[in-house]
């Protein structure tokens, strides 16, 4: 062969005899130098996540002296360096070929595995937050780590759910890291709206049986109180409240929002203060007769008799009688906390005198109850006046027996169905002037 390849592994002479058409000879020699081949190092294969970058090749890559090229050249910051850093967006295989000073080569190849971001979103994130008010937060869950800022403001910073309780506009940041060590981070502001306000004012007091109206201010929105079944209006700013106890009162609002606030107040029940007047009591004979009763009421409490001028003293708690007729005598009575409370006593000074006045008649000819009469005993001098609802007298006589037969006395004609009024006096057998007054039924 005149030209053969030589694949020797070591250095060594190679002889070569040629031979011509005439026979002749020729013998000629070649020194064949074998140089090795340059290492190359790649180094190990590099994970990185999207985004990152990593310094790829050996420590070194090839020997000094050396020239280096990397392909492909995606990713890379120049393929010509030992070193490059390597930023690719896919999985590659990078390629070095190493070339020595004797122009020898060798080639390695590594592989950068470029993995994605974990995905990260916030799950059902609230339009806005009402001042006061903990909100639960939802990250996407199966990472291996999450991390929370402003962590002071949640109460785990470590997790893909969280509480968060703020009274201000915040913007938070979550980071998450999934199990190639990959990041992937978010960020959100959560607003905050004013709680509505709501005043009801203070505490109330009142006497047991009495109401009490709260004025209470507040913005606008849907109000309701607590107990509802102890105001009038649940739904009003200034209801009025009737509670048998001391009782909170709660004024709820929610605002057209949604964001609530609450404001409370204690109504103080107080009792009503004892007041007895005593049983009410005939005094035929005219002796002294004393009113009020044995049951104590309180030194703190002011009481006061009506009509004081028929008694010896109508601030005392038994004042002794000075009248000699028939009187109602009214204890009033009011406590410390401005509490009233009253009785009544009836002291009849003349027993012997009656009076019967029917409340209906029907002056319809029939020949029964066609008068209006009173009858009356132990009583004199006698004057009934009868009148209308607009006091025009229809009627009036001295005597008793004569009665009114339901018409009008100056026109003569009968008068409607109705309520008419009477009133007479008299004297009794001691001479004493009085009246009576009652109310009759017309019928037909």
């Amino acid at each position: 062969i005149p030209d053969p390849m030589c694949y020797s592994k070591a250095n060594r002479f190679y002889y070569v005899e040629i031979t011509d058409s005439n026979g002749c000879k020729s013998q000629e020699a070649v020194f064949i130098t074998v140089n090795d081949l340059p290492f190359a190092s790649v180094g190990n294969d590099k994970s990185i996540c999207f985004g990152d970058s990593v310094w790829i090749g050996g420590d070194p890559s090839g020997p000094a002296g050396a020239s280096f090229e990397w392909t492909p050249a995606t990713g890379l910051d120049g393929v010509l360096k030992p070193n490059p850093n390597a930023k690719p967006d896919t999985s590659t295989t990078y390629s070095l070929t190493v070339t020595n000073q004797e122009g020898c080569t060798r080639l390695r190849k590594m592989r950068v595995t470029v993995n994605d971001l974990p995905s990260l979103e916030v799950i059902e994130l609230p339009s806005y937050l009402c001042d006061g008010d903990t909100q639960n937060l939802y990250v996407t869950a199966g990472l291996s780590s999450y991390s929370w800022s402003p962590s002071e403001k949640l109460s785990r910073s470590d997790r893909a759910t969280t509480s968060v309780f703020i009274d201000e506009t915040t913007m938070f940041n979550v980071v998450g890291e999934d199990e190639n060590g990959c990041k992937n981070s978010i960020s959100f502001t959560l607003p905050v709206e004013e709680k509505p306000f709501v005043n009801i004012r203070g505490n109330l007091e009142m006497c047991i049986g009495d109401t009490v109206q709260f004025d209470a201010k507040a913005d606008t929105g849907t109000l309701s109180w607590e107990p509802a079944d102890l105001v009038d209006f649940s739904d009003s700013l200034n209801p009025k409240a009737f509670p048998t106890n001391v009782t909170t009162f709660t004024l709820n609002i929610m605002s057209d929002l949604g964001c609530r606030n609450k404001d409370e107040a204690l109504v103080f029940v107080h009792q009503l203060p004892i007041a007895d007047a005593g049983e009410d009591t005939d005094n035929c004979d005219m002796s002294v007769v004393y009113v009020g009763s044995d049951v104590p009421t309180t030194d703190e409490n002011e009481w006061f008799w009506s009509p004081g001028e028929k008694l010896d003293n109508p601030t005392a708690l038994r004042p002794k009688v000075l009248s000699l007729d028939t009187d109602t005598f009214v204890l009033s009575v009011t406590s410390p906390e401005g509490c009233f409370n009253s009785d009544t006593i009836v002291v009849n000074s003349d027993c012997y005198r009656h009076i019967y006045a029917p409340n209906a008649f029907t002056p319809d000819g029939d020949g029964y109850n066609d008068f209006f009469k009173i009858v009356g005993r132990n009583i004199y001098n006698t004057h009934l006046v009868i009148y209308d609802r607009w006091g025009h007298v229809l009627f009036q006589s001295k005597d008793l027996e004569r009665g009114w037969d339901g018409k009008d006395q100056v026109k003569g004609n009968d008068v409607q169905i109705g309520a008419y009024f009477w009133q007479m006096t008299f004297e009794t057998e001691m001479g004493r002037q009085l009246s009576d007054k009652g109310k009759v039924n017309l019928i037909r």
